[in-house]
Parts: C-alpha cells; sequence; structure tokens
C-alpha cells in the first residue's frame, strides 16, 4: 500500500514547502529593496544604507509573512492556493503567454454510466 503523502512535497518551515519559503523570502528581499533604497538616496544620497537595511529587516519580515501564509494555509487540503493561482493565472489575459498544463473541468460532470 502506497500513502499518498508521499507524493505531497513536505513542508520545512511553519507548514510552508520550500518553494513557498523561497518565493516569500524573494519577494520580500525585492519589495524592501524597492522601498527602502530609493528612500534612503532620498534622505541620505546612500543608497547602500538602504540596501543594508532590506538586508537586516529581511529575515524578520519574511518570518512575518510566512506566518500569515501558515494561517491562511490551516484546515486547507495540499495544494489548495497552488490550485486557486494556476485556476486564476489561466482565466487571466497571460493564459496565451503563460500555457497551464492541468486538466480543467469544462461544462457539467456526470456519475452516471453511458450505455
Amino acid at each position: 500500500m502506497i500513502l499518498p503523502e508521499i507524493n505531497q512535497k513536505m513542508p520545512i518551515y511553519r507548514d510552508c514547502t520550500l518553494v513557498e519559503v523561497m518565493v516569500v523570502s524573494f519577494i520580500c528581499i525585492i519589495s524592501l529593496m524597492l522601498l527602502l533604497v530609493p528612500t534612503t538616496i532620498i534622505l541620505f544620497g546612500y543608497g547602500w544604507i538602504g540596501a543594508v537595511l532590506a538586508l537586516v529587516l529581511w529575515v524578520p519580515v519574511s518570518k512575518f509573512f510566512l506566518a500569515r501564509l501558515q494561517k491562511l494555509k490551516f484546515g486547507k487540503p495540499y495544494g489548495y492556493y497552488q490550485h486557486i493561482l494556476l485556476k486564476s493565472l489561466s482565466n487571466s489575459p497571460l493564459a496565451s503567454w503563460l500555457p497551464i498544463s492541468f486538466v480543467q473541468r469544462l461544462g457539467k460532470w456526470s456519475v452516471r454510466r453511458q450505455k
């Protein structure tokens, strides 16, 4: 008997998978850099101050958003939000540039037998 959990991605931090942790961390560092570097250039004339602040704040801000993601995912089945994201992407105008390789339901489903 093969367990269904074998094919699931393993959570590594706060019930988030490695890909989710990397995506949240990447979004946090980019947004902190885009926010703090221009601000410190305007205030002090040096952008490296904002870069250092962004690197220092990167870990606590990522941990904060990973905790929020953990609360969002609580009680939902594996891959629920990934499925919702892929479904919304397939219905968006980006679907022509980003083909979704998953089968989606079209029309009504029936459990009756066909003769």
